[in-house]
């Protein structure tokens, strides 16, 4: 979703992800990340999977096992790469 300044959707979103995480059930994990054009390190592609991929480890800590695999093979340079990020968001599926 996306609005110009001074609208509602953060308001809504949160809405959204209230909503969703008090319906979701062991088997459903709720991710958000929140863009913005005003902030370089919140407009990339690898800042929001990497937002995403903090998240669903928080929340399922067994995952951090597929993050680690990669890490051992590429150190601090998979955070930075996007392949990277996407191939380990893919993993943990």
């Amino acid at each position: 979703m996306s609005s110009g300044a001074n609208t509602y959707c953060s308001v809504l979103a949160g809405f959204l992800i209230d909503h969703f995480s008090a319906n979701a059930n062991a088997d459903f994990k709720i991710a958000y990340f929140f863009c913005t054009d005003k902030q370089d390190k919140q407009k990339s592609a690898e800042s929001l999977l990497r937002g995403l991929i903090h998240q669903l480890i928080g929340s399922t800590p067994e995952l951090v096992e597929h993050a680690l695999s990669f890490y051992k093979s590429q150190n601090e340079k998979m955070i930075e790469s996007l392949g990277t990020l996407a191939d380990i968001s893919l993993s943990c599926q």
